[in-house]
């Protein structure tokens, strides 16, 4: 468990909260916008993302987690950054309805990295369904052992079966979810070792990164 050691949390702002794509609306007002409006500025987005740092911060509070959280403005899919600090150096990167490509670019940065993981916001169910195939492909295997009492003997200690188990690394839920923000994000924090977060932690459902609350693994 992670209960000590420090995570930084890339969160990745989307080109529909930057300062060009709030410019380009400036245009548009005044008759002067040319481009196709595709990244054109959304507040509500940039508000939602404002709560949705918040409620990061608080949930590693929450698991006495030490946290940082580093915003980087996206204006496309750049994340080639194998050599960018901010990449080599977060653990955790977050972000909202990202395109596949950047989902491709946050895999190949996780690749070379078992201890890097995401947790990803959609506000739809058709954009999340939309790239089920490469967050669902975002796994590791990890190996363990369960404990056990010896016979005659107070001591727990492992057992010798040593088991196989495939932990996702991208974790998903919708934005309006508060309860699936809470659980992907707490999956997050406590990956590898996720066993007492709610639901199935060790296998990725299609859709979601857990069961409902209240169903058993």
């Amino acid at each position: 468990m992670r209960a000590t050691k420090p995570c930084t949390v890339a969160f990745l702002r989307p080109p529909e909260t930057s300062w060009m794509a709030f410019a380009e609306q400036m245009r548009e007002r005044d008759g002067t916008y040319k481009g196709d409006g595709q990244d054109a500025y959304i507040p509500a987005l940039d508000d939602w993302l404002d709560g949705f740092r918040e409620r990061i911060l608080e949930c590693a509070d929450d698991l006495k987690i030490p946290c940082r959280v580093e915003e980087h403005q996206l204006h496309g899919v750049e994340l080639h950054g194998r050599r960018s600090q901010f990449v080599q150096d977060s653990a955790i990167f977050t972000t909202i309805n990202p395109s596949r490509d950047l989902c491709w670019n946050m895999r190949a940065a996780m690749k070379h990295d078992p201890d890097k993981r995401a947790v990803i916001a959609f506000s739809s169910s058709e954009l999340r369904d939309q790239l089920l195939g490469v967050l669902g492909g975002a796994k590791t295997t990890v190996l363990s052992r369960d404990w056990e009492k010896r016979p005659g003997s107070f001591v727990f200690a492992p057992s010798d079966d040593i088991k196989r188990r495939v932990v996702p690394r991208m974790f998903a839920f919708l934005a309006y979810d508060e309860n699936r923000m809470i659980d992907a994000c707490t999956q997050a924090f406590r990956y590898p070792d996720c066993k007492d977060v709610t639901g199935q932690w060790h296998a990725f459902t299609p859709g979601i990164s857990c069961p409902p609350r209240g169903q058993e693994p």
